[in-house]
């Protein structure tokens, strides 16, 4: 899942773009209003968040409620509204939320024998990866990337860089003409998702790093990030 801080997001229509802002904006107080009253939440943030530095923001993956948790910090710092790409199985209203529906890998391997849908599919993810993102990027944006491994429910949740996100930056980079700036995040609830659970976001050390050439940058990073997300995990638990 990605979900893009931007004003405008570049991949809807005019007419949706004014309905989500105004979605968002009925739905912010009472999403706020919900975080406050259902979590304890504590959050930690480098100077980087502060700045007007483009980057990726990676954060470990466990709950639907890690988007809005995550969203809440983005926006007191970047005060913008926040826009993700969506698993096409949500609902299509969630596209009036900023989400933009992806058929995702693991989706098409599930068994889907149409090759249009597979095609389409595809397309999607060249676009999303090729143009949409460095566009976002190139304008001092964040786009923050539930990568595909990180999910999950059972003890211990480690944070894991899915290497097929490899060619996915390497596509961005190549777009964008830079090297990008990482910003791993670790997200730990203390008890779940139960009432008044105490929830940590941490905002850790970026890491700046090319991933064009070969495969060692990729590896660097993947390392790098699993190291700083699960070493505050365990450090949190």
């Amino acid at each position: 899942m990605v979900m893009a801080i931007e004003d405008l997001p570049v991949f809807q229509s005019k007419k949706k773009e004014g309905l989500t802002k105004f979605v968002l904006n009925v739905l912010n107080p009472i999403v706020n209003f919900w975080l406050d009253v259902s979590y304890d939440f504590d959050t930690a943030a480098y100077d980087f968040l502060k700045s007007d530095e483009p980057g990726l923001i990676l954060p470990n993956h466990r709950y639907m409620a890690d988007i809005p948790l995550i969203g809440l910090p983005l926006k007191h710092f970047f005060s913008s509204q926040a826009h993700y790409i969506m698993k096409a199985t949500l609902p299509s209203s969630f596209e009036y939320l900023g989400g933009v529906p992806i058929i995702r890998k693991k989706d098409i391997e599930k068994g889907s024998s149409n090759r249009e849908i597979i095609l389409k599919a595809k397309e999607r993810d060249n676009e999303i990866y090729s143009n949409i993102i460095p566009s976002i990027l190139a304008q001092s944006g964040r786009v923050v990337i539930y990568t595909e491994t990180t999910r999950s429910k059972n003890s211990p949740i480690l944070f894991s860089l899915a290497t097929s996100f490899n060619k996915k930056f390497k596509k961005i980079e190549e777009n964008l003409g830079s090297s990008i700036t990482y910003v791993p995040v670790s997200l730990c609830y203390k008890n779940g998702v139960k009432f008044r659970s105490k929830v940590e976001v941490e905002f850790l050390e970026p890491v700046t790093v090319s991933v064009v050439d070969g495969d060692k940058g990729f590896t660097f990073l993947k390392d790098k990030l699993e190291y700083l997300i699960n070493g505050n995990l365990k450090n949190q638990g």
